[in-house]
């Protein structure tokens, strides 16, 4: 992920080491210890403590950390560099540690999309100095990895149990709505999970082998 801060280095460095920054896209901070070595901690709603560990810091340059298995099961390396242009400070996220099944598309999908709604919170404060977190406000869960695609959200992985599982979700079935809602892609499916809560019923619409399908099922706990 590429994008451009309207800011000097100096502060989009600061943008992702120092807590008041961090605070505004990311959790609750507990610790900042820039250095390698050294760690981020923070806390999430539902998520409880998180840590990321230190590897590289060449201040106004390049920040690398490792986070633990958590939401992705899996440690994962993330690399941040900063170059100043003519318009601010390009900032570049690669994250890496992701497999190559179904499911970790699902997983890197999922984080891609997490990166965007984050960053909305940075962008938000830059703007207005308003801090408001919008990321972690889930009521409920599907039950099932998807990736977006042209015709809408692709089922990936079904958990079993789960919404997706009750349902007789499976690979390959592209979503086309929750309840009365429409759906276009995994935003869409974002938006429902927060706006509904966990252990309701609801209806959930897919296209399988040229079908349009509905079910019902009990929405999980996030």
């Amino acid at each position: 992920m590429t994008f451009v801060l309207d800011l000097q280095v100096e502060q989009a460095w600061q943008v992702f080491t120092m807590p008041d920054y961090l605070e505004a896209w990311l959790g609750t901070i507990v610790e900042c210890d820039i250095r390698p070595g050294g760690r981020i901690r923070f806390t999430i709603p539902g998520h409880g403590e998180l840590i990321w560990s230190i590897e590289q810091a060449e201040e106004h340059k390049r920040l690398v950390w490792l986070e633990p298995p958590a939401a992705v099961p899996s440690e994962r390396r993330t690399t941040v560099t900063f170059k100043e242009t003519a318009k601010g400070t390009r900032v570049r996220i690669e994250e890496a540690g992701f497999g190559e099944s179904d499911a970790w598309r699902g997983h890197l999908d999922g984080t891609r999309h997490g990166w965007t709604q984050n960053l909305a919170g940075l962008h938000l404060y830059l703007r207005t100095g308003v801090k408001f977190d919008r990321m972690n406000t889930f009521r409920a869960d599907l039950g099932a990895h998807l990736v977006d695609t042209p015709a809408g959200p692709e089922v990936v992985s079904v958990a079993p149990g789960g919404f997706a599982d009750q349902a007789v979700l499976r690979s390959g079935d592209i979503v086309v709505r929750l309840g009365a809602a429409p759906v276009f892609d995994i935003a869409d499916v974002w938006l429902f999970c927060r706006e509904h809560t966990g252990g309701t019923e609801v209806s959930v619409s897919f296209v399988r082998d040229g079908a349009l399908l509905t079910a019902q099922a009990i929405l999980g706990y996030p």
